[in-house]
Formats: C-alpha cells, structure tokens, sequence
C-alpha cells in the first residue's frame, strides 16, 4: 500500500510519495515535461531517498468530489475521457500506462470543471489495475440515471476483461455521446411544486371528514405516501450565501402546512431536565462579514465556497472551494485542511496540506480571511 503524505509550500500543495528509482527514462520524461492529463510532477532527494512530488493545487481528489453526489452520465463521459488522452499522450512520450495509478484516491480533479488528472508512478506497473477504479464508479453513479449507469458496467466489463483500449474506449464514448436521452429516470424537483401538491392533499382531506370509508381513507393515505416520498428525495442540507446552515424538510410535519392530525397539543409546558439539553458544538465567527454562527451539530461536513461540494458555505475570496473538513471520531472533533490554497489555521498554527488535528473547546480556527472560535 502507498504511503503518501502532503506539504504546503507557499500558495502550492503537493502529494508525496517516496520512489526507489532514482533517475530513469520515466522519471525524466514526467519531471522535465508538462504531459497532458498527468498531474505535474517534480523529483527531490530527502536523506538519501528519491522522492516525487506531484502538485496537487485547487483539486480534490476523485473520491472526496464524488463522497456525497453522485457521478452524473456527464462525470462518468470526462473520466473516460481522460483515460482516453492518457492513452495517446503516454504514447507519445513512450510511457507505460501501467504506472497510471486508477484509484479514486490518487485521482485529483478540478471541483467545478470535473477534469481529471492522474498520478504516474514508475514503481507501480505490477500492482497497476482499473478494478479499484471501476468499482468507486459502480458505488457512486447515480443508479436512477440509465445512461450513467449503462456506460459505468459497460466500462467495468471492459476492466473485467482486460479489454481497455483505445478503440474500445472510442467506441463506448462516441456510443453515448450520441445518446441524447441524459435525463435521470427519476423525477426533477421543478417537475412538481409542494404548495400544488399539498392542496390536493387538503383537497382529499376535507373530502375525507366524516367518511370513515375504507376508500376515502385509501385515497388520503396515497396522497400522504407521495408527498412524503418526494419530501425524501429531495431533501438536502444547504446553505445560505452567510455560511449559515439551511435545512429543509427530512419529514412532514403535518402541523407546519396546516395538516393537524388527531394530536391536539394543550395543556403547560413540561420542563426539561438539564439531562435532556444537548450541548451545542459550533463556531462563532470573529469576523463582522460572516455569520455570527455555524453548527456543528451535524458531521462530517465540508466548508468552502462551492456549493455544489460544500455542506457549509462561505462567501469569501479568501476560502478555496472545497477548503477544510470538519469530522467526529470517538466523540472527539477533527479538522482537516483540504489542499486550500490560503490555508487552515489553528491557534495561528497554519496545518499542512490534508493535514488532521483535534479540536479543542476555545480553539480559535481561521479559514483564509475568516476566524472563529470552536465553542
């Protein structure tokens, strides 16, 4: 298994892997060239070891893009893609596509972009396969996308049977290129509205009053079932353009669309025991422009100024688009910075590139321009 480890070096973030080899024909090609779908690469002694040194700047690796979303038909086309200009790339340098290291963690991309870009490591020809890759694409495609789904077990039989090549690669993108039918299977949030939705449910519901009929009851169950399986798949956790967690709804409450049902609440409110108050983990900001808060009541997330990719939003030139995570483990927090580009800091203590480090109540956290207070 690959021991890798990271270093921020001014506004530049690097991957380091160690390599036995210290000058060859592949590492000169890869050090001395700027290779089209490689990430680029620089060769360092350190105490007598060769050591590669492959920038890594503004990307993500593949599986921490893809941790949360689904690979889209349009993901799955620009990774195939990028296989594809590998193969004649290396051609030209007369490299070996063996030292391509196909695993969602080596692979870093661009998070708005999607383009992809690979790891050449010369000691891997023996251990290199695909089947790491075509399994993270069978896990995380979107099953209810046919297309994305056909073009990924197309491309996992292909890797099953050792019949990756140029013209079978050109064959399977062009195929589906000309495919047109990209709409997922499943229905799209402006297909319908929940104000339309819940008329027709109150609708059914005044229908319903005094009619105990199995029918009648039938009817309102199905309309309740609809609206609450759409409730389900839409449902996410986003934010507002402050950093401000936005939650929208995970279950009906019936009471909240004016849906009452068989529960009258009277009577006085019963105290809670101090038992019962959870205390609330989060960070107050020290900057007048943010948000006065951030939950942390929900982990792990992610926060950086791209919402596609970001469970917390913040709106700063300073914060990179995937910038730092935020994780339990045995009820303790950690912060992890992810490869940004003005860094994570910690009691002004600045964390290497994907570094990991415990939270401590009091600890003043600052991500680019913004600083808080873990409370």
């Amino acid at each position: 298994m690959l021991e890798a480890r990271y270093k921020k070096d001014m506004n530049s973030n690097y991957l380091i892997l160690g390599c036995e080899e210290k000058a060859t024909y592949e590492l000169n090609m890869i050090c001395n060239n700027k290779i089209k779908g490689l990430l680029d690469c620089r060769r360092y002694l350190f105490n007598g070891q060769t050591e590669l040194h492959y920038n890594i700047t503004s990307k993500q690796p593949l599986s921490r893009v893809y941790l949360k979303k689904e690979l889209t038909a349009e993901d799955v086309r620009k990774i195939l893609l990028s296989i594809r200009l590998l193969m004649d790339e290396l051609k030209k340098y007369l490299l070996s596509f063996e030292c391509i290291l196909f695993d969602a963690e080596y692979c870093y991309c661009n998070p708005e972009t999607k383009q992809s870009e690979w790891i050449f490591y010369p000691q891997r020809k023996s251990e290199s396969s695909m089947g790491k890759l075509a399994e993270f694409l069978i896990d995380r495609v979107d099953h209810g996308e046919r297309t994305a789904v056909d073009m990924v077990y197309h491309f996992y039989k292909l890797v099953r049977n050792e019949m990756v090549t140029k013209a079978e690669l050109d064959k399977l993108i062009e195929e589906y290129e000309s495919d047109k039918t990209y709409e997922p299977l499943k229905c799209q949030k402006h297909d319908f509205g929940y104000e339309q939705d819940m008329q027709l449910a109150v609708q059914y519901k005044e229908a319903d009053c005094g009619n105990d009929t199995l029918k009648s009851n039938t009817v309102w169950e199905k309309v309740k079932e609809l609206i609450h399986t759409k409730v389900r798949i839409f449902s996410k956790e986003k934010t507002n353009k402050w950093g401000k967690r936005i939650e929208t709804v995970n279950s009906l409450n019936w009471e909240t669309y004016g849906l009452e049902e068989y529960e009258n609440y009277k009577g006085e409110t019963v105290v809670m025991g101090v038992q019962s108050i959870k205390a609330t983990r989060r960070l107050r900001s020290l900057s007048k422009s943010d948000a006065e808060y951030i939950s942390l009541q929900k982990l792990p997330c992610i926060l950086g100024k791209m919402e596609e990719c970001s469970d917390i939003v913040l709106w700063d030139q300073s914060i990179s688009r995937m910038h730092a995570r935020i994780f339990e483990e045995n009820g303790e927090l950690y912060l992890q910075d992810l490869n940004s580009t003005n860094g994570s800091y910690i009691n002004n203590l600045e964390l290497e590139s994907n570094e990991i480090v415990k939270l401590k109540i009091g600890d003043e956290i600052t991500f680019g321009n913004l600083r808080y207070i873990y409370e």
